[in-house]
């Protein structure tokens, strides 16, 4: 606990809303909207969760991250995906063997990314990212006016032109 002037600031055993409870390196460039962050995990319990600093000052629309001790697929969230209709669920992509799935055992925690942190769980073993004793790295994008966009689009195969998707550039 820290106190100032009789007053606590800090309770040791409560972890500040969209502050990080793993500890990670970043290398953020917040004008281009891309972050790398490394981490190893630190836990055994299969329920585990917590969250990691990406450092873009907006919320990423695309995290791809990997485990890096395994030969295991990447894990992918973008903020359009849709895998079922389950709002607390949506969003939390993950690729495997060319599947998906949604869920707390899914690496993202069913939580979306704040503007500050994004959230990751254990899992099983092939699926979780903060298994103890392995190393993992993600790649944050968060879009950046005039500069970059994450989108998603329906295709139309019937038309030989495609959709059009404007992405707000000149």
């Amino acid at each position: 606990n820290i106190e100032v002037d009789g007053k606590l600031l800090v309770n040791s055993g409560v972890t500040p809303p969209n502050f990080p409870s793993l500890a990670s390196t970043t290398r953020a460039n917040s004008s281009a909207g891309c972050s790398i962050v490394k981490w190893t995990g630190n836990s055994t319990s299969s329920s585990a969760s917590g969250t990691l600093g990406h450092g873009l000052n907006a919320a990423p629309h695309l995290i791809i991250a990997k485990n890096l001790d395994a030969s295991v697929h990447w894990r992918i969230y973008h903020k359009d995906n849709i895998q079922n209709s389950c709002p607390a669920e949506q969003n939390m992509l993950y690729f495997d063997n060319g599947g998906g799935g949604t869920g707390n055992s899914y690496p993202w925690n069913s939580t979306a990314p704040t503007s500050s942190v994004f959230s990751v769980s254990r899992g099983s073993d092939s699926v979780g990212m903060i298994q103890s004793g392995v190393d993992y790295i993600a790649y944050c994008f968060a879009p950046v006016d005039g500069y970059s966009a994450f989108g998603s689009y329906v295709g139309n195969l019937s038309n030989t032109d495609g959709p059009f998707v404007p992405l707000g550039f000149r």
